[in-house]
């Protein structure tokens, strides 16, 4: 990452945390100068943290253990080079389970989804990309939205897309709808990418819309009530989709959201997993996620258990001179908020 450039930027101060609700921010990095670094940008951009940073796990479990079990405890850190492995990074994650809440997130300078694999072990379902090629005003949302819990306003439609020229809500109550919503969606985006892009944002839309028909729905055992591709002539007023679509001259986004909830990190991980090492390669169902993952410049999930589950599809179109893609950068994030 661009160090000068990520704490020169403007600190997040409008993303406020709870108030009533203690942090602690532990940040494992070898290296002093990096630590002192990114002190500044990070007490900037997490207000509402007692941030420590420290060398190694050693130190970290040291400091944990000066902690009350009722903490919030986030640990961030880069797994590559962490001395004792695998085995340690797993013994390190099992004892922060003994909090009542907790979360450990991986900061690499790599391409997230190598750390798929190794998040679905470990329980680790946020991978946040700082190598210099990420966009530093996109990180800044990011590292918010992933480190608050009680922070929704960091990841939203109106700072997904600032400024919007045009605004479309939009509602699927059957599966007629699902249809309906899917083409005035993609004839809004046709305007304003090639037919090729149009294409992929199209498949994507249409795994976002089913499967939060067809998989967000599920009854008081968690089974879900819809199967896949049979015809829904009405849903239930509590079972409704909601999608609003939103666009400025550089960028849309979708806010999709269903009102089951009914989607778990580790069915997220568990699916992504078995697309990236190709286990599910004869696979008959499990595959969309995957593909608003590859398909979308963002995809960000918002899972309130049990209530709703919110996905966010982003993608630019129009990017101003000098200002870096985010269209097929390797370091595409993984980002799961869980409330």
């Amino acid at each position: 990452m661009n160090k000068q450039r990520i704490i020169n930027h403007r600190p997040l101060s409008q993303f406020q945390h709870d108030p009533n609700f203690h942090y602690e921010l532990i940040w494992i990095e070898p290296c002093l100068e990096v630590r002192e670094t990114y002190k500044t940008w990070i007490g900037e951009h997490a207000p509402g943290f007692e941030f420590v940073a420290v060398a190694n796990l050693e130190e970290a479990s040291a400091f944990l253990a000066t902690l009350p079990l009722t903490e919030h405890v986030v640990v961030l850190l880069e797994p590559i080079g962490i001395e004792g492995g695998e085995d340690a990074l797993t013994a390190f994650a099992d004892s922060l389970k003994k909090f009542r809440d907790s979360e450990l997130v991986f900061l690499t300078e790599h391409a997230p989804d190598d750390y798929i694999v190794l998040g679905k072990k470990l329980g680790v379902y946020n991978v946040l990309a700082k190598s210099e090629t990420s966009r530093p005003d996109w990180l800044e949302k990011e590292f918010v939205w992933t480190l608050h819990p009680s922070t929704q306003k960091a990841i939203s439609l109106e700072t997904l897309v600032p400024n919007p020229t045009h605004r479309e809500q939009m509602t699927i109550a059957n599966s007629n709808d699902i249809q309906k919503v899917f083409q005035q969606t993609l004839d809004l985006v046709g305007k304003l990418i090639s037919e090729e892009v149009s294409f992929e944002i199209g498949t994507a839309l249409m795994e976002a819309f089913t499967n939060a028909v067809y998989h967000g729905n599920v009854d008081e055992n968690g089974k879900e009530i819809y199967e896949k591709g049979s015809f829904v002539e009405a849903l239930a007023p509590n079972q409704t989709v909601d999608v609003c679509f939103s666009m400025n001259t550089e960028c849309f986004a979708l806010s999709i959201i269903d009102q089951g909830g009914s989607l778990t990190t580790d069915g997220v991980m568990y699916w992504l997993e078995r697309n990236v090492t190709d286990e599910g390669l004869f696979d008959t169902s499990g595959r969309g996620l995957f593909l608003m993952h590859c398909l979308m410049d963002r995809l960000l999930i918002r899972i309130v258990q049990k209530k709703r589950t919110e996905l966010f599809l982003f993608k630019e179109y129009n990017v101003p001179e000098g200002k870096t893609p985010l269209a097929g950068l390797e370091n595409k994030p993984l980002l799961i908020s869980l409330e």
